[in-house]
């Protein structure tokens, strides 16, 4: 089995647990993976925010940008639940962390979060 089948089924894995509420063996299969991708980034930081673990997602995207990842859609939302749960001003962490253009998906993922109008208010204003 190839390296790219090892990070895939591992990651696949590390969701597995995660969507269990299992994130101690997620955590566990992600720090044993050989390599890791974008996908694997975000189903960590999507598990940790999904299980009330704010301050670990966050911890894991500032470790992500460190390593070289580009953050994508998807790691977005894992922000933006990890911000809601946590109690902090979204649009700082938008600020000072997320370079990336929200996609309408993402937008229409976040209305619960009463930030849609303001981030297409800023989206005009570039």
């Amino acid at each position: 089995m190839g390296i790219h089948s090892v990070v895939f089924v591992g990651t696949a894995l590390l969701d597995f647990y995660a969507k269990c509420g299992d994130m101690e063996d997620s955590l566990l299969v992600f720090h044993k993976l050989p390599d890791r991708n974008v996908v694997s980034w975000n189903a960590v930081i999507c598990g940790l925010a999904r299980n009330g673990r704010a301050k670990d997602a966050l911890m894991f995207f500032d470790r992500m940008v460190a390593s070289g990842f580009n953050p994508n859609d998807v790691t977005l939302l894992g922000v933006l639940w990890a911000c809601k749960f946590a109690t902090m001003t979204v649009l700082s962490m938008l600020a000072t962390h997320i370079l990336i253009e929200p996609e309408i998906r993402v937008l229409s993922g976040i209305g619960d979060l009463g930030i849609k109008s303001r981030i297409r208010d800023l989206r005009r204003e570039r």
